[in-house]
């Protein structure tokens, strides 16, 4: 039997055409934020992190965006997305 999708946390490091695993390419990322919107509660991290501790159901299906380093990709690529 397999569990229904409930949540998830996506970590980026860098939106770029660097190699994978650490870097992801614009277009690819852009298709991912398209499908997110189109069929996923997009929730900030903080809502996951307490249905966690609270021992609750998140908003279902959901999931959490992080960005890890602070690159300034995030700012002028991700950002806008």
């Amino acid at each position: 039997m397999t569990q229904a999708f409930k949540a998830a946390i996506l970590s980026y490091h860098s939106i770029s055409g660097g190699p994978p695993p650490l870097c992801i390419s614009f277009d690819v990322f852009a298709a991912q934020m398209h499908w997110l919107r189109a069929n996923v509660r997009v929730v900030p991290l903080e809502v996951l992190a307490e249905s966690l501790a609270k021992k609750t159901p998140p908003p279902e299906p959901s999931v959490a965006l992080t960005f890890d380093d602070g690159l300034s990709d995030f700012y002028s690529v991700a950002a806008p997305v």
